[in-house]
């Protein structure tokens, strides 16, 4: 069901709504479980016991992670020092062990579903080329809903509330409302529980105000999405899937036009999702936030995709030393994408100019005093925004073409 659909806007949401304000205050978040679930399985039918396993899974081993954390404060009063130490270690050990059990098993759902072929593909490509005859089988599966999605936000709540960031769930279905919210199952943004979790808690009244700003994002979404990203597709998809006959101007039209796109589109819906929430008096965290205006790449991802940067950063990368971190984070970014090599390229193309970026700050910086070119100009952060423009069109180029060699 796509959110820019009558179905959607109208009897769906609707009556969703309708539903929500009709229940007792303290039911209310059940109202929205209802129709989160009957989203899913009208999208996905029978798959929705992927993520109703997913959400077991998460709930218990979270349960199991609160659990050790009590016993440690229990027993640590009764010990000295060194013994209060050697206990921290064990209990420490078990939630890393709880923790990468669960990621595995999350983690491998995602990877079979979305990543086994591509990779399959792949080994019997190189099996081949050694002349070795056996051969990974290619998988008929179907993709869950928002599962890459879902699962970052799921890791992301037990690794909280293994560093204490938040309170575990003791109710099932509270936790499975927040990781299949109908606005953000599909498109995001990415939420950490300690924000939409308790969002989905509290208690929310009719808002006349806050009613009316999220008929007005939706608004303004829809008006990114159907008006604007639809009709320029139309040229973008054009060119891109006629390459050889053009050349020149069309050619550089259509990749700057598909970022146009790519924003709009993406902004769009997820002012659709916001708008949504809000419609409920949920606020869910913002997404872009001006990127074009961005004068270097990094500030770009900065301000593009806000919550799923955030993610990498604070959950992947911190589990990673020094440079590799960063590698880390655009390779797994690129395959998040999808399972094809261009979005590993994709990935890695914004990883090296960032790192050489970082490298040749010191020389930037010397040829602009020798120079005596003045940084803080206007002029200049004017063409570090066309340079960043330029460049982030690279890389969405490597996103939207048919395969590596076309773009």
């Amino acid at each position: 069901m796509q959110y820019n659909s009558w179905l959607y806007l109208f009897p769906f949401l609707g009556g969703s709504l309708i539903l929500y304000y009709l229940l007792p205050i303290k039911r209310r978040w059940i109202g929205l479980l209802f129709s989160s679930l009957l989203f899913y399985i009208l999208t996905m039918k029978s798959l929705v016991v992927v993520v109703l396993f997913t959400t077991a899974a998460i709930y218990l081993g979270a349960r199991v992670i609160e659990q050790f954390n009590e016993t440690f404060k229990l027993k640590k009063k009764e010990l000295d020092r060194a013994a209060r130490k050697e206990l921290k270690n064990k209990t420490t050990t078990k939630i890393r062990y709880v923790i990468a059990f669960l990621c595995f098993i999350n983690f491998g759902i995602l990877f079979v579903t979305k990543y086994f072929n591509f990779f399959g593909e792949n080994i019997n490509a190189l099996f081949n080329a050694l002349h070795i005859p056996a051969q990974i089988p290619f998988l008929n599966i179907f993709l869950p809903l928002g599962i890459s999605f879902y699962t970052l936000s799921a890791i992301s709540y037990v690794t909280d509330v293994a560093r204490g960031v938040c309170k575990v769930e003791r109710n099932y279905l509270r936790l499975l409302l927040f990781l299949i919210f109908f606005p953000v199952i599909t498109e995001g943004p990415i939420s950490r529980y300690g924000q939409l979790g308790e969002e989905l808690k509290a208690e929310h009244r009719f808002d006349y105000k806050q009613f009316c700003f999220g008929a007005q994002l939706i608004t303004w979404g829809l008006f990114q999405k159907v008006l604007l990203s639809d009709r320029v597709n139309m040229y973008v998809r054009a060119i891109f899937a006629n390459h050889e006959r053009y050349s020149g101007f069309p050619v550089i039209m259509a990749i700057l036009l598909y970022t146009f796109q790519l924003y709009m589109d993406f902004a769009g819906c997820i002012n659709i999702a916001r708008g949504s929430a809000q419609l409920f008096g949920i606020t869910l965290e913002e997404n872009f936030k001006r990127p074009f205006f961005a004068t270097s790449v990094n500030e770009f991802w900065r301000r593009w995709h806000i919550t799923l940067g955030a993610w990498f950063k604070d959950y992947y990368a911190a589990t990673i030393p020094g440079i590799f971190a960063l590698f880390a984070v655009w390779f797994g970014n690129g395959i998040w994408h999808g399972a094809e090599w261009k979005y590993i390229i994709y990935g890695l193309y914004y990883y090296v100019i960032m790192v050489l970026g970082m490298l040749l700050e010191p020389v930037f910086a010397a040829f602009c005093r020798k120079c005596n070119i003045d940084r803080n100009a206007s002029w200049y952060h004017i063409m570090q925004t066309a340079r960043t423009f330029i460049l982030v069109n690279i890389g969405m180029l490597i996103f939207r073409a048919r395969n590596l060699n076309v773009a």
